[in-house]
């Protein structure tokens, strides 16, 4: 009878010492505010583009299909729109709100690829940045 209540608390044990590891885990596992995301991006860190890429892509995503009315073409513009601000990470400023940047870029670059001759550069992003430190005019 012993050995039964010996096996029976070391499986218990076992079963509790990974349930207590799964939930140190759990609490470690930090949800990143935008402002730690921006700063971690800036500093290269995978991990940031990531989370900001899981975050975001599909309010993006559907941003740009509801104005191209063309799932691949908004599916390609939102991965070339990320790949840009992958290449652009140490340079980009972003002042304020992360997903109002995110979201003003990708107005901005819809309108830009609707121009003639339209494509992704980094240029689109200085755009945004310069549009972040002109005050909105207010329309009487």
């Amino acid at each position: 009878m012993g050995i039964l209540i010996y096996r029976w608390f070391g499986i218990m044990f076992v079963v509790l010492d990974s349930f207590f590891l799964f939930l140190l885990a759990m609490i470690n596992q930090h949800n990143h505010t935008d402002e730690e995301l921006i700063i971690m991006l800036r500093e290269n860190e995978v991990v940031a583009f990531k989370k900001i890429y899981t975050r975001y892509w599909y309010e993006l995503y559907v941003i740009t299909n509801k104005r191209l009315r063309s799932k691949e073409a908004a599916e390609e513009i939102i991965q070339d729109f990320f790949t840009t601000l992958w290449i652009n990470r140490e340079k980009i400023n972003i002042k304020g709100s992360l997903k109002a940047y995110l979201h003003s870029a990708i107005q901005l670059l819809i309108i830009w690829l609707r121009r003639p001759h339209g494509t992704i550069t980094s240029n689109c992003f200085h755009l945004i940045a310069r549009e972040q430190r002109t005050p909105l005019k207010k329309h009487e």
